[in-house]
């Protein structure tokens, strides 16, 4: 267990976390992840100007 403790602790570590390489990912997997969750909200919460529906029925 310290090993691991040793290179979570270590700036090679904290660098990468800190870095795009590893927030990139993970932001471009959060997009999907969130548009499956709000595949069960209510319609009502849908803002009608954040879709392709609205900018087409005007």
């Amino acid at each position: 267990m310290s090993r691991v403790m040793k290179i979570l602790k270590s700036k090679e570590t904290r660098d990468y976390f800190m870095s795009t390489h590893f927030w990139g990912p993970v932001a471009n997997w959060a997009i999907p992840i969130a548009a499956i969750a709000d595949i069960q909200r209510d319609p009502k919460y849908i803002s009608g100007k954040m879709t392709f529906a609205y900018y087409h029925l005007e």
